[in-house]
């Protein structure tokens, strides 16, 4: 991260009148022979100044003071002292004194205006460079600070007035030169900008702001190279210049060169050991390579040094969100938004750490938040219409979807989220043309050609439902994703033993799906490998012991082996977790009837009936009791099972993924 090179205020030197040139030992010769001499210790406390000693030059320039309260250049000279020191108060009283002495100087009242601006007083610093304009109307200089103050308030066409009118004046002032173009590049007025710059470098070719600001500028309008020379040049000229250090550094990892850009920043911080930009551009640099904790590290730096850089705390959170720490990512764009509310970066950001949670009604009144502040943000529309779509609300959905789809027409995500919201509505053919829209974007894109062979085969076109799975498999051969959902679609074909071959390649890619296990337990049913599939099955319960599916899956198998009592103890478990499973209820019925648990089979039929009116499914209820009346009428030891339970009482097809 880097900041505008924007010079600063300006102040006002005291006038070269009766300042010596004599040397300090001769200027002490003097004031043992004349102590009470206000011009002696005044050139004494000048030639001290020069040779860097300022404390013991303040020292005799208060003696003035004293000996001669009008002054004004003892006054100007303590005034800077103590602005130097920070000590604005005894600054300000200088200046005053100044001005009561000689209320008509503009200088006084420029350099008082520097002292409030130091102390973020602007209406004030203001007034008094108005104040020495109307003392002085050609004082360049006040002209100078009031465009750098209006710049600092963001109010860039004020600032571009007075920096015209100090360039009227001094037409060969790099200072005003190269904040003018700053003002420039802020309006996004380009070519201007570039103009300033250029013309501060004609002035002056060591002038390191210029090279600085240039660079900046060639940055941003993507000539990388030009950037890089001139921030070269700018360490040509100061070496320890840590501003283009780090830029020069961001240059480089732009160019793919990431080890000379570690370089850059490590170099800064050799010699300046607290820059915090350094820490943060080393984190960045990480960032790009996928080093998560690495950046964490120097991200954490970076906000120690400086703990109100947003800019570093959203990419701390960014990297705490990409190692899978949500909460503490969480945390930190929450603080963000303390400094700011109106951080469009923060607000995308915590709405993903949210999604990523589940808070999905949280998620979505923080994304509403953000495309308030920033209606144009593609990213924040997006995850907000993913939020939506979650909660069911897939008109909305569709109109964020839409919007980001507008700003780019190849936006592959928002274009297989739009489809997928668009499904749930049960508007197919519109899907299916979002799904192809999303391919021609992005050919390769594999999780878009799964639901456009999904869609395809709802819509009855088979045929090319499987050109869109072996077009994603061609892609990501191992994809275990598309291996599953091709799974699914043969299985509804009834090629089991294809379908199980798709089941078994996504396993091999990922051996803790458990949803691609469970359906494989469920082909292996249809192809009668009962003792395969309980296999499978009971792996897939290892891995998720509160799976429910799972759990009636299992049962059913078992059933199938006429192992009755591990049966019944499955669809009891699978009841446990999903009380409204009416299969699973009709289905243990029958397991009771086998049995012999009139009572217990009779009881389950009771609870069957309401489900099945509940769920809209009466003629469940009705055939089920046929078939329990049957199994009842049969002695024991002579039962068997209906040949077609498995397939009819499955209740549910395999789980997509």
């Amino acid at each position: 991260m880097t900041k505008r090179r924007t010079r600063s205020l300006k102040a006002d030197p005291p006038s070269a009148e009766n300042q010596s040139v004599a040397s300090v030992e001769e200027l002490r010769n003097l004031e043992k022979e004349h102590p009470d001499r206000a011009d002696i210790q005044f050139d004494l406390g000048v030639a001290l100044a020069r040779q860097g000693e300022q404390g013991k030059a303040a020292k005799h320039w208060r003696k003035v003071v004293e000996l001669d309260p009008a002054h004004s250049a003892a006054r100007y000279f303590l005034g800077m002292y103590y602005l130097g020191q920070g000590k604005f108060r005894q600054a300000a009283d200088q200046y005053r004194q100044a001005l009561e002495h000689r209320p008509g100087d503009p200088y006084a009242h420029n350099n008082l205006g520097l002292v409030y601006a130091r102390q973020t007083q602007y209406a004030k610093a203001i007034e008094c460079w108005e104040k020495a304009l109307e003392l002085s109307p050609d004082y360049s200089q006040a002209y100078y600070n009031l465009g750098l103050m209006y710049s600092r308030l963001g109010q860039l066409d004020q600032a571009e007035s007075y920096y015209l009118q100090a360039l009227q004046l001094n037409a060969d002032d790099v200072y005003a030169h190269n904040n003018l173009g700053q003002v420039y590049a802020r309006q996004n007025r380009l070519e201007d900008a570039e103009g300033c710059f250029r013309r501060a470098l004609e002035l002056d070719r060591t002038d390191l702001y210029a090279h600085n600001n240039l660079g900046k500028l060639m940055e941003r309008t993507d000539r990388i190279d030009e950037a890089r020379r001139e921030f070269e040049l700018a360490l040509q000229i100061d070496s320890g210049d840590a501003y283009a250090r780090n830029n020069l550094g961001r240059i480089l990892a732009k160019q793919g060169d990431q080890s000379a850009a570690v370089a850059q920043f490590r170099a800064v911080l050799e010699e300046h050991p607290d820059d915090a930009v350094a820490y943060h551009n080393l984190g960045r640099v990480h960032a790009q390579q996928g080093m998560w904790q690495e950046a964490v590290s120097y991200y954490s730096r970076a906000l120690e040094l400086s703990p109100h850089d947003s800019y570093a705390r959203n990419n701390l959170g960014r990297a705490l969100l990409s190692l899978g720490r949500v909460s503490e990512a969480e945390q930190e764009f929450r603080r963000s938004l303390i400094a700011d509310d109106r951080d469009s970066y923060a607000l995308n950001n915590l709405g993903l750490c949210l999604i990523r949670s589940s808070h999905m009604q949280e998620a979505v009144d923080v994304l509403v938040r953000a495309v308030e502040v920033d209606p144009g943000d593609v990213l924040a529309r997006n995850n907000l219409g993913f939020s939506l779509s979650s909660l069911g609300r897939y008109d909305e959905a569709i109109e964020h979807f839409s919007f980001a789809v507008a700003q780019d027409d190849r936006d592959a995500y928002a274009l297989t989220h739009w489809g997928l919201a668009l499904s749930q509505l049960g508007r197919l053919a519109e899907a299916g043309q979002r799904f192809e829209q999303a391919v021609q974007a992005d050919p390769q894109d594999v999780y878009a050609l799964n639901h456009l062979a999904l869609t395809r085969y709802q819509l009855g076109e088979v045929d090319k439902a499987l050109q869109a799975f072996e077009q994603a498999l061609a892609s990501e051969p191992s994809d275990g994703y598309t291996l599953s959902n091709l799974g699914l679609v043969l299985t509804a074909l009834e090629r089991f033993e294809e379908a199980a071959d798709r089941f078994h390649a996504a396993l091999a890619s990922d051996p803790r799906d458990v949803y691609s296990r469970n359906n494989l337990g469920i082909v292996l049913a249809r192809l009668r490998r009962f003792e395969d599939a309980v296999a499978q099955l009971q792996q897939a319960l290892e891995q998720m012991p509160d799976y429910a599916e799972g759990h009636f899956n299992l049962a059913l198998a078992h059933y199938e082996l006429r192992q009755f009592d591990t049966a019944m103890h499955h669809f009891n478990r699978a009841l446990s977790l999903e009380p409204e499973l009416l299969a699973a209820r009709g289905n243990l019925a029958l397991t009771l009837a086998q049995l012999g648990d009139v009572e217990g089979s009779k009881n389950q039929l009771e609870e069957v009936r309401r489900l099945a009116q509940a769920q809209g499914q009466p003629a469940y209820a009705d055939d089920l009791t046929k078939e329990v009346d049957g199994i009842l009428a049969v002695p024991i030891g002579k039962k068997s099972a209906p040949a077609s339970i498995a397939p009819k009482k499955t209740g549910k097809k395999p789980k997509k993924k």
